[in-house]
């Protein structure tokens, strides 16, 4: 009798347990990839901020104390005061000039020479950006990455005395009170920044919300860096600060409704508010 001659292919139902096998495998291993990833962003996004803190403090100490100046968005001007940072940071369908668009990607309004900015003490332009910011502009039919996440805390090196801000503007590092309590950087919500000022003025938490917010791109928290030049992660509390990002639109002023903690939570760490100010 013949020896029966034995078949060294999977049969079908062995090839679908090793399917199956290898589907439930990744489906444990992709969440914890994803994880990773997003703690490797997280510390990418704390070294940033690190590495800004200490380009605006050599300014500082090159510039007899004098922090440089933080510059709101006012009335567009098309001349570019000193500043620390320059370059409207834009979706192409909002109502700017067309003219101002292509600042979104100029990585030179970021560390070239020019007056008040701190670029120049940075090492390469990337530290203006969270890895997790996936924000882009369209120019000429070609998807652009937007080259700038953070702002400035607006109490820190506006010089306009006319302005009414509801708390202590610092113009030197010696004003800076706390400082390990006063935020100096912030990574901003995608949908929010434009310049290069976080603004948060005037707040009565109990009955407004944000004015520009911050970035929750970090699971459901944001990054800030602090005038001791240490930074750090916060994770959001109310759902209103955890906004997404809908691309392509703009959050107007105080967006939400008041009573928002997290709104509290920054302000008390932007200045040492006024009496009609506080809490």
């Amino acid at each position: 009798m013949s020896a029966r001659i034995q078949s060294a292919a999977f049969t079908l139902i062995e090839l679908l347990v090793v399917i199956a096998i290898i589907a439930i495998l990744a489906s444990l291993l992709l969440p914890a990839l994803s994880r990773s990833k997003a703690r490797a962003q997280a510390a990418v996004c704390l070294s940033n901020l690190k590495q800004l803190n200490l380009g605006w403090q050599l300014y500082t100490d090159e510039n007899d104390d004098k922090l440089p100046p933080n510059v709101g968005e006012g009335t567009l001007p098309t001349a570019e005061p000193p500043n620390w940072v320059w370059g409207h940071i834009l979706y192409e369908t909002l109502g700017y000039p067309p003219s101002l668009f292509p600042q979104t990607t100029n990585t030179d309004y970021l560390v070239s020479e020019a007056p008040g900015r701190i670029g120049p003490y940075i090492r390469g332009f990337g530290v203006f950006r969270c890895p997790s910011d996936k924000s882009y502009i369209i120019l000429s039919g070609q998807r652009h990455q937007r080259v700038r996440s953070y702002s400035m805390n607006s109490f820190i090196g506006f010089y306009d005395d006319r302005v009414k801000m509801g708390g202590a503007l610092y113009r030197k590092t010696s004003e800076v009170a706390a400082p390990s309590e006063r935020f100096i950087f912030i990574d901003e919500h995608e949908d929010s920044i434009i310049l290069g000022q976080f603004i948060s003025r005037n707040i009565n938490w109990l009955t407004k919300g944000w004015e520009d917010l911050p970035g929750a791109r970090h699971g459901t928290a944001g990054t800030l860096s602090f005038a001791d030049g240490h930074a750090e992660i916060r994770k959001w509390i109310d759902p209103r600060t955890r906004q997404p990002v809908l691309r392509k639109r703009q959050f107007g002023q105080l967006t939400g409704a008041g009573g928002n903690e997290d709104v509290l939570w920054l302000w008390l760490r932007t200045t040492t508010p006024e009496p009609a100010y506080m809490p």
